[in-house]
């Protein structure tokens, strides 16, 4: 088959979508079929290409309240010129911004079966388009107190117009989508709520077991190592972890210590929030990682912890379980989805520096059972192994494709066949 895959997000950068983009079409590329990604230009980055694998780049401006974030200049025309040379038998639509949008547009008007994965949450990422943020008013508030208020104020609102608009530029992306796919069961269900006539499945973004070996130590004793991976930004909540960190060393005398991997906007307003705490000694930040570094980084840590309140699904929770940790996290979207209170970790309210500290101490009074917990977390994600999740993809696309070239397919029907595949 020929895939063609659009995301507003790609190598050198390093997030969630980029990982599932680029785990997927190493796949689908090492099963024979040919791959087409289109995707933003980032300066001096060179491309890997082959007979499978195309790699198609449009100009792109950074956002000015985020610089990682590219808004990209790309021409519907082109896309459709591309798409006809290419001759895809399905697009993958994996952002809402402008390249997901045009590709979408594209295959809409070509007749080709579309399908989009629903990685981000853009209601949650509005908050860099608040006239605050945009004005730079937040940068000072941020150096003054190493926290973005304004950013945690948004996130709270539930019925800011933002994230109204947020949900709105989503369903003008996915909404031509023959099917689209939820990274986890907590936003299939959100998604069924929000978007009552599209055709929403729950597919996990899957997570390569071999490539995050587990850990085999678990000291019931001594120093407790946390980590937090992922982007380094106040709508990630770091700050309420490292506030609650403080909470639980300075009130129960415990030696804990968290490594941070990753970079981001409020970097150095953290780094400054870890000062003023007196931390210097128990907070560490390690900027990006080689998939090897990450991995070793994770087997010498005790447990995973996150904050975040956005998680679609969160493929660094995918790698911390299969390296074999417990997980700290938040009731909220899809991390409940991973993590069971006392099982494999404990959850806390979203938001609420204080009720973090509170499952960051019920885990160190479970300290005895750390192995038994990530035992769990283990156990938990080999339901999520890339081979079967990537798997059920490859056949998804192929129903797609197979549907579209049979007139006497039925949208119904090819619903039927997608839904019976996943099971």
């Amino acid at each position: 088959m020929n895939i063609a895959i659009f995301s507003d997000t790609y190598l050198p950068k390093i997030d969630g979508v980029v990982k599932f983009v680029t785990t997927a079409s190493d796949y689908l590329v090492g099963k024979g079929h040919r791959v087409a990604i289109f995707c933003p230009k980032y300066p001096g980055h060179k491309d890997d290409i082959s007979n499978h694998l195309q790699v198609f780049r449009f100009s792109s401006f950074s956002l000015p309240s985020y610089r990682d974030v590219k808004v990209t200049l790309i021409v519907p025309k082109t896309v459709e010129r591309l798409l006809r040379a290419f001759h895809p038998d399905v697009v993958h639509i994996n952002t809402p911004g402008p390249v997901g949008k045009a590709g979408a547009i594209a295959a809409h008007k070509l007749g080709i079966p579309l399908i989009g994965t629903y990685h981000t949450l853009v209601s949650e990422q509005m908050s860099y388009l608040t006239p605050r943020q945009l004005l730079g008013i937040n940068r000072l508030m941020e150096w003054m107190t190493g926290t973005n208020y304004s950013a945690v104020e948004f996130l709270k609102n539930e019925g800011s117009l933002l994230k109204k608009l947020g949900w709105w530029i989503s369903w003008m992306a996915y909404r031509p989508c023959d099917l689209v796919l939820a990274p986890s069961r907590a936003i299939c269900r959100l998604l069924k709520t929000k978007y009552p006539s599209a055709n929403v499945l729950a597919h996990s973004n899957g997570i390569d077991l071999k490539g995050f070996p587990r850990k085999r130590q678990y000291p019931t004793a001594g120093r407790f190592q946390f980590i937090y991976v992922g982007r380094i930004s106040f709508e990630k909540s770091v700050d309420v972890v490292i506030q609650a960190l403080a909470q639980v060393i300075k009130k129960k005398g415990v030696h804990l210590y968290l490594d941070i991997v990753g970079e981001g906007p409020a970097r150095h307003s953290l780094e400054r929030m870890v000062a003023k705490e007196g931390l210097e000694a128990y907070v560490r930040f390690f900027g990006r990682m080689s998939t090897e570094e990450l991995s070793a980084r994770y087997r010498s840590a005790d447990a995973f912890i996150t904050a975040s309140a956005m998680e679609t699904q969160g493929i660094v929770l995918l790698e911390a379980m299969a390296s074999g940790l417990p997980i700290v996290g938040v009731r909220k979207y899809a991390i409940p989805d991973l993590v069971e209170e006392g099982a494999n970790g404990f959850l806390a309210e979203p938001y609420d520096s204080n009720a973090l500290a509170k499952a960051i101490w019920r885990l160190i009074e479970n300290r005895s059972k750390i192995k038994q917990l990530g035992d769990a977390s283990y156990r938990k994600v080999k339901g999520h192994r890339l081979e079967l999740w990537m798997g059920k993809l490859e056949r998804i696309y192929r129903a797609m494709s197979s549907s579209s070239s049979s007139s006497s397919s039925s949208s119904s029907s090819s619903s039927g066949r997608i839904r019976q595949i996943d099971k």
